[in-house]
């Protein structure tokens, strides 16, 4: 049986900006380990792979606006044994801090151990 890992990178962006420089660099390292590591980048808008840069392992997966906030609000509320209102308040509260402090989500992804 084959085992992998997956490493997941939640992709913030503000107002529509786009991919940052150190993407394609990204991409192009996350390549050399394509037969071992997966990786998912959960965003918010639009995020492409840079034009030349393509990686098998390296899979882009779009999220409507607050989706990230809604995938962390689900994980937490249900790991705590959240109701659906509560439930609710803590997805808005997520959304509103990662507009604010978008690395947020990183650490989230961390505690959540989304994808797991």
């Amino acid at each position: 049986r084959e085992f992998r890992i997956a490493m997941v990178l939640p992709w913030m962006d503000r107002d529509g900006a786009k991919a940052p420089a150190w993407f394609s660099h990204l991409v192009a390292s996350a390549s050399a380990s394509a037969s071992l590591v997966d990786w998912y980048v959960p965003h918010e808008g639009s995020l492409s792979l840079p034009r030349g840069v393509r990686a098998p392992n390296v899979k882009l997966v779009e999220l409507r606006r607050g989706g990230l906030a809604r995938l962390f609000a689900a994980r937490l509320g249900g790991a705590l044994g959240l109701g659906g209102g509560e439930a609710r308040t803590l997805e808005k509260r997520l959304r509103a801090l990662f507009e604010a402090w978008p690395r947020l989500a990183v650490l989230a992804a961390r505690v959540c151990r989304v994808g797991a």
